[in-house]
This record gives structure tokens, sequence and C-alpha cells, in this order.
């Protein structure tokens, strides 16, 4: 696996797709500038534009904690880290010390 996060990420997307149809909603990928200024610019990161249909008022946070979970277990399984990952959903302020403990622990010397 060249890249555990890239992979990762794929893998998210079809499991997320994969929630949005069991809520009774309907995930279509989209082209456009909608999104311009969310997305990271340039050809490094995976990116995708998603309409999601039907959604119930609470899907969009119900995505966005399975995303972010499911992504960090799948990252931590890909380069065996066996690293402790939160039980709950993390606020985003926690999120981010927590990520960034971790680069400091694991991201080795440069």
């Amino acid at each position: 696996m060249s890249n555990p996060a890239m992979r990762g990420l794929q893998l998210v997307n079809v499991e997320i797709r994969s929630l949005i149809l069991s809520k009774g909603a309907t995930p279509k990928a989209i082209r456009g500038t909608f999104c311009n200024g969310i997305i990271p610019a340039g050809d490094l990161w995976y990116k995708e534009q998603l309409l999601i249909e039907n959604a119930s008022e609470s899907l969009p946070d119900e995505i966005i904690r399975f995303g972010v979970t499911h992504l960090l277990k799948k990252i931590d399984r890909a380069i065996m880290l066996g690293s402790y990952l939160p039980e709950t959903f993390l606020a985003p302020d926690e999120l981010q010390v927590f990520l960034e403990t971790l680069c400091k622990r694991y991201g080795g010397k440069r």
C-alpha cells in the first residue's frame, strides 16, 4: 500500500456512500466549482464533490463522525501503529491536538 491516507480516503468514500444509502438518501458525484476555497488545491489530495439528495437533518453530522473515525482507524491499521484511538468523536480543537500528537510521536526526524 503506497499511501495509507489516500487508500483510507478511497475506502471511507465507499463506506460513506453506503451509509448515505442506508439512511434513505442518495449520493451523487458532481462536477463544478461549488466547493472552491474548501477543497485543497493541487493534485496531492483526493477530492470529490458529493451531493446528497433527500438527506435527513442529522445525516451530515453522522457522515462527519463516521468519516473521521473510520479514516483514522484505517490509517492506523494500514501502517500498523497500534496507536490509541479515541472511542468517542473529538471536538475539532481536541482532534487537532490529537493529530498533532500522533504526528510528533510517529512523524520521524526531518
